[in-house]
């Protein structure tokens, strides 16, 4: 749903290209996104050409990618930040990457892990998250404990141990140490080596 706010907004290809360079998600996902707004009248879309035009996007934008990958540094930002949630899963901070389309899913993420002794707490970006970093503005982390009653210094404890994991890795954040105010990471240029294979793992004709 979030995808297609931007299609609303800003076009068919500024949403496309979008998801493409998420790297979260592959050719058949990306056209399954659109395909079905294209009978609205109101989007302006062609439907018989719709998945024609889609693929046209996604060669174009992994063209472009795959030049400007030629620059990324050895090490990206998405490279640090995949690093520092492996970290956190392995100290028992449910880290996940892409949850959701809302902050709200981070009750889902709760309830999936909340009788798993091994982790205390969880943190996650969704996809809105992931559109506001992918046009370099950050991305914001939201945190918090698997206790069922929380309280505000548990929480903090929590978004310390993630704003060091994300530290640790060469990340810079701003957070004002206190529970319900996320974590953000910026500067971040994201460039997710991920998106280079993702939409082109399947032929795009």
């Amino acid at each position: 749903m979030v995808f297609e706010l931007v299609l609303y907004v800003n076009g068919l290809e500024a949403a496309v290209s979008l998801m493409v360079r998420a790297g979260f998600f592959t050719a058949s996902q990306i056209r399954e996104q659109f395909v079905d707004v294209a009978d609205q009248p109101s989007v302006g879309l062609n439907k018989d050409t719709i998945e024609e035009d889609i693929n046209k996007i996604i060669r174009e934008t992994l063209s472009k990618l795959k030049e400007e990958s030629k620059s990324w540094p050895e090490e990206t930002d998405n490279d640090r930040l995949s690093r520092a949630f492996k970290n956190l899963n392995a100290v028992g901070i449910k880290a996940v990457e892409c949850f959701g389309y809302e902050k709200s899913d981070g009750n889902e993420l709760y309830h999936k892990i909340k009788n798993k002794k091994r982790f205390r707490g969880y943190c996650f970006y969704h996809r809105q998250d992931v559109i506001t970093a992918v046009r370099n503005g950050g991305v914001a982390i939201r945190f918090d404990t698997t206790k069922p009653k929380t309280i505000a210094e548990e929480q903090a404890e929590i978004g310390r141990l993630v704003q060091s994991a994300l530290v640790n890795v060469g990340l810079e954040t701003d957070w004002n140490g206190t529970a319900g105010r996320v974590i953000w990471v910026k500067p971040f240029e994201w460039c997710k080596r991920e998106a280079l294979s993702m939409a082109a793992e399947e032929e795009v004709e």
